[in-house]
């Protein structure tokens, strides 16, 4: 970098595609969204369901802190309502990662291919470690999440089945 500058975390990842030239970018951003746009009917109610559960989690803590007697039962079934709606998510994410990567790989290799002068074999290599690298990290947030709604529902379910409060 110029002027002694610190580099952006993930710029060596980006690098790569901040310097294809502004046509391939405008390309590649339509067929992305094109791509986007199709799980459309997916996407929504998967958003939808996930602000309701987030309401659900919220309301039950926050009555808690508030001793209200419904919210502790409320609180404990949210959190054992997330867990499944928390791998129907990471299976989701599975299924567009992969769909993206078959529809859209071949095109932003090619177009990486002629701005960097390496072979589209490479940089097919490359946008499937970056996909492979974001699935990985939501699965791998997805998976702590469970974890901690587990716990929590499974510390929630002694004062739930005793009729006492935390």
């Amino acid at each position: 970098m110029q002027g002694g500058a610190e580099s952006p975390v993930g710029s060596p990842l980006l690098l790569p595609l901040l310097r294809l030239p502004r046509a391939d970018i405008e390309h590649l951003s339509l067929l992305l969204g094109g791509e986007l746009y199709e799980r459309l009917p997916v996407t929504v109610p998967l958003a939808l369901l996930q602000i309701l559960l987030s309401w659900l989690l919220l309301t039950g803590s926050l009555g808690v802190l508030r001793r209200q007697s419904w919210a502790l039962s409320l609180w404990s079934w949210a959190c054992m309502v997330n867990l499944p709606f928390s791998m129907l998510s990471l299976l989701v994410t599975l299924v567009h990662s992969r769909a993206l990567r078959n529809n859209l790989g071949p095109q932003v290799a090619q177009a990486l291919a002629k701005a960097s002068g390496r072979s589209i074999e490479a940089e097919q290599y490359y946008v499937n470690q970056l996909i492979r690298l974001y699935v990985g990290g939501q699965g791998a947030f997805l998976a702590l999440w469970a974890l901690l709604l587990g716990g929590t529902a499974l510390y929630l379910q002694r004062y739930v089945a005793a009729g006492r409060r935390p």
